[in-house]
């Protein structure tokens, strides 16, 4: 059983490089929250399509509930399992990415039905 610490105050980084931490072939990627509908800045709108990338990201930015508390999962768990309870625990929508060689990643997510543990990048 594995434990992620989801507070609204962490840092995306935070999280995500303990993720990697226990899956070195993947790459956890957040999205961030769809804009308010007052924001009217130029490309508001797309926010929600964007990752949170830049060091100062904080889970907060990710999230559509402001939710805390512990995300506990198996490596044995689908990818989708996985994103769901994010999604619906926490308000995080995310996607997961195979390492496609030294600090390269695929630009095609994860398929939904791999378990964590075997979703290593392969190539046909």
């Amino acid at each position: 059983m594995h434990n992620l610490n989801i507070s609204s105050e962490r840092k995306v980084s935070s999280l995500t490089n303990e993720f990697n931490e226990l899956f070195p072939h993947l790459h956890l990627k957040l999205y961030y929250t769809a804009a308010a509908k007052t924001d009217h800045s130029k490309h508001a709108h797309l926010q929600q399509e964007h990752f949170a990338e830049k060091p100062r990201d904080l889970l907060s930015d990710c999230q559509e509930k402001k939710v805390e508390g512990i995300l506990r999962f198996h490596s044995e768990m689908s990818v989708h399992i996985f994103k769901k309870l994010l999604e619906n625990d926490f308000g995080i929508y995310a996607e997961i990415y195979h390492e496609a060689g030294k600090h390269q990643w695929s630009t095609l997510p994860v398929p939904s039905e791999n378990p964590l543990f075997e979703s290593n990048f392969e190539t046909h």
